[in-house]
């Protein structure tokens, strides 16, 4: 029962599995991990990215990750407590200088406040000849599933204060150049569409509710139960045509970004 369970447990039991799992290992392929590359997960979360390279680092790797949110912290120990997890803050870096051979990050850059800061910082700690890798989402209107439940979200509480932050770093020309900013050089950009699939859409948007990020929990903590009921019946009603008989399958499109420190 998701009742029993903390946010960060919810979003690793039942949301990594169909979401973010699979963008973990696309993610992964993309870094071609190596027999002793030391690596850091930059807003690692509960770790899904780490997990899914540390098999190619084996024997004489490093494998660390790194986040401020103690509970995913602690969801990713539980997981693999071999794997070396921190809090700590990206725009501050705990790290000296070239300490690691590839960075991985994986849908966090949007939610950086100081986005040109925290991409220096990982600039910063990457090796010359190392690489950096990114997983950022397309535009909400190519994630149906979570543009739904935003769309109904901003119509209850205003969309100021239903903002989807994840989706919000869309365009591949400011990334470009966000990453030229802060250093980085032979950048290429790949986007690919994976479908997430749930048992019903009213499933969807009862764990997106539970396993949200803090800001939107906030956010949905302010509405009642009665309308939060109406609220996941008006948002299954538009995910209709992705809900079937085999369940919700919705489709997820995302940019894969590598780069390299010169």
């Amino acid at each position: 029962m998701i009742d029993d369970l903390i946010p960060a447990e919810i979003y690793e039991r039942y949301l990594t599995p169909p979401i973010y799992a699979p963008w973990a290992e696309a993610l992964a392929a993309l870094a071609e991990p190596k027999p002793g590359d030391r690596v850091l997960d930059v807003a690692c979360g509960t770790g899904a990215a780490l997990r899914a390279v540390a098999p190619g680092i084996h024997p004489s790797g490093v494998a660390v990750g790194i986040d401020t949110d103690t509970a995913m912290l602690g969801v990713a120990r539980a997981i693999r407590s071999d794997l070396d997890w921190r809090e700590g803050s990206v725009t501050d870096l705990p790290f000296e200088d070239e300490a690691f051979s590839l960075i991985l990050c994986q849908h966090g850059v949007p939610f950086f406040r100081d986005k040109a800061a925290a991409l220096f910082e990982m600039h910063r700690v990457l090796m010359p000849g190392g690489r950096a890798v990114f997983g950022i989402w397309d535009s909400l209107d190519t994630s149906p599933g979570h543009h739904a439940v935003f769309t109904e979200l901003g119509d209850l509480v205003g969309a100021d204060k239903a903002r989807p932050v994840a989706w919000l770093l869309s365009d591949t020309g400011e990334i470009h150049e966000l990453l030229l900013g802060a250093g980085f050089s032979e950048i290429t950009n790949s986007t690919e569409t994976k479908i997430s699939h749930f048992e019903s859409a009213r499933r969807f948007v009862e764990l997106f509710i539970a396993g949200a990020s803090t800001l939107t929990r906030e956010t949905l903590a302010q509405i009642d139960d009665s309308v939060r009921e109406s609220f996941i019946e008006r948002v299954a009603v538009r995910l209709s045509d992705y809900d079937g008989k085999d369940g919700l399958a919705i489709p997820m499109r995302c940019h894969l970004i590598r780069a390299e420190r010169a």
